[in-house]
């Protein structure tokens, strides 16, 4: 049987180190293929999953400890605040509520056409999106334009309208550009990617392709 393809064998090497007791790792920083914990998940991994143990054995004896890492799954940051409402403070800024209203104000019927068709009240349908990785960051202000804004001139650039010819409908050159640099850039997510057409049953020119504009 052939094992498995070994660029996942980073992401098993993660995961088994993990499953170390951070004292443990602490007091022996190197030599984890040694580790009876280790040499049964790797017998798990070759009986189970067909990964070959050769590599496993080359991955393992390859991990180093990290101490920044145990200390940020050890020493989360939620712990050193003493209540909710120090941690409230971190996320409810003037800035979020002040961008929050003008998201609610700008999207004002949408939202309330939404509220009734889906029954998800307002004020979550208008919360700005963001993954919350960064104290007060934003998806529309990493992208520069709120997404209302970018929406309108995305359907302009897709329905053939030419980006000089965009800002006539109520919008800057600067905003045009911003959303058309982002289209283009990203353009490569939406095609299939270019293959060797081995058969006139293959995918390739003998096909359509998808294309989006």
């Amino acid at each position: 049987m052939r094992g498995r393809d070994l660029t996942r064998l980073p992401g098993v090497a993660l995961a088994a180190a993990l499953v170390l007791p951070a004292h443990q790792a602490a007091a022996e920083p190197s030599g984890y293929l040694h580790r009876s914990e280790v040499r049964q998940f790797i017998g798990e991994m070759v009986t189970k999953h067909a990964f070959v143990r050769k590599d496993l054995n080359r991955v393992f004896s390859q991990a180093q400890f990290q101490p920044a890492i145990i200390k940020a799954m050890t020493q989360p940051v939620e712990a050193t605040i003493a209540s909710w409402q120090a941690y409230r403070s971190i996320f409810i800024s003037p800035q979020r509520l002040e961008a929050g209203v003008q998201f609610w104000n700008l999207n004002a019927d949408p939202l309330a056409r939404a509220a009734r068709e889906f029954g998800v009240p307002e004020e979550i349908i208008g919360k700005p999106a963001t993954a919350d990785l960064i104290h007060g960051q934003t998806d529309e202000g990493d992208f520069g334009i709120s997404y209302a804004k970018a929406d309108h001139i995305l359907y302009y650039l897709i329905s053939g309208v030419q980006p000089e010819d965009v800002p006539a409908y109520g919008f800057t050159a600067a905003e045009v550009e911003l959303v058309r640099k982002r289209l283009d850039s990203t353009h490569w997510k939406r095609r299939l990617p270019t293959v060797a057409v081995m058969s006139q049953t293959a995918i390739g020119e003998f096909y359509l392709r998808p294309v989006d504009y």
